[in-house]
């Protein structure tokens, strides 16, 4: 996604960092993974979170491609979009692999040909479903 919505950033060049400072980082990283998790975690549950205003650490956080996203999907596209993400053909990889096992290209195009309607058809329902309800 990054690919399609926002240009290329330069990428400045930086010294590498010492040990220290990697395991500073990867700790605080994790620590705040965590916090993020477990405020989710929460909400997913109905539980509010303690504050509901935005931190200034997630305002500085933002991207050009998280402002475009917040454009282009709303909840009701991207819940479609990563249903059809799950249910699609997964890589070359997997085709080729499929292939060796039927031992035909023909039982693969039939699988290939099924996940894809099987996906579409699946998000299809729930983009539709949601605009009937009056989610979209």
């Amino acid at each position: 996604m990054g690919e399609i919505y926002v240009k290329k950033a330069e990428v400045k060049k930086e010294a590498a960092p010492a040990l220290p400072e990697d395991l500073k980082e990867i700790g605080t990283s994790f620590a705040g993974a965590v916090k993020e998790a477990a405020v989710n975690l929460s909400s997913s549950f109905g539980i509010a979170s303690m504050s509901s205003e935005e931190s200034a650490e997630k305002k500085a956080e933002r991207t050009p491609l998280r402002e475009v996203m917040k454009k282009q999907f709303t909840p009701l596209t991207a819940y479609s979009f990563i249903v059809f993400v799950l249910l699609y053909m997964p890589c070359v990889v997997v085709a080729i692999a499929m292939k060796q096992e039927f031992g035909t290209w023909k039982w693969f195009g039939i699988s290939f040909a099924y996940q894809m309607a099987l996906a579409w058809g699946v998000s299809f329902t729930i983009y539709q479903g949601g605009k009937l309800i009056g989610l979209g």
